[in-house]
């Protein structure tokens, strides 16, 4: 009933080929063209590498000052600590506005409640009070 152990197939996925390097001849067999920088263009770089190293050179250390940065942060964190509050404030206010609303509702409803309950009864005893100031 068992499959004889030379015969069983190997549960170990097989290993998916290498990905292709790219090739270093074109179609014709000739080989690719190494592309180099113009000259201009070596130029172009070396005068820009030049303006950026001037350019870190003429500015102003006190620019970065830690003082400065400092203090812009705390203005952006009073800023928005201020925002948040007033946001809150409305967040509140309206909160206060519906829940007042759905509380009046609840009174209105309990009043009328209360009213078909207790309007038989209540009904009953005027009655009964007009009676007895008749009968007086």
């Amino acid at each position: 009933a068992e499959a004889p152990k030379g015969k069983r197939r190997s549960s170990i996925k097989r290993e998916s080929p290498q990905p292709r390097s790219t090739s270093k001849r074109l179609a014709n067999g000739q080989p690719k063209a190494t592309k180099t920088w113009s000259s201009e263009m070596e130029k172009k770089i070396s005068n820009s590498e030049i303006q950026i190293e001037n350019d870190v050179q003429s500015l102003d250390p006190t620019e970065f000052d830690e003082q400065e940065y400092k203090q812009r942060a705390q203005k952006r964190r009073r800023i928005m600590i201020d925002f948040d509050a007033d946001q809150g404030h409305l967040r509140r206010d309206e909160y206060t506005k519906n829940a007042a609303k759905k509380l009046l509702l609840h009174s209105e409803l309990g009043k009328r409640r209360y009213d078909d309950v207790f309007y038989d009864q209540a009904l009953h005893e005027v009655r009964e009070q007009e009676l007895f100031a008749e009968k007086e």
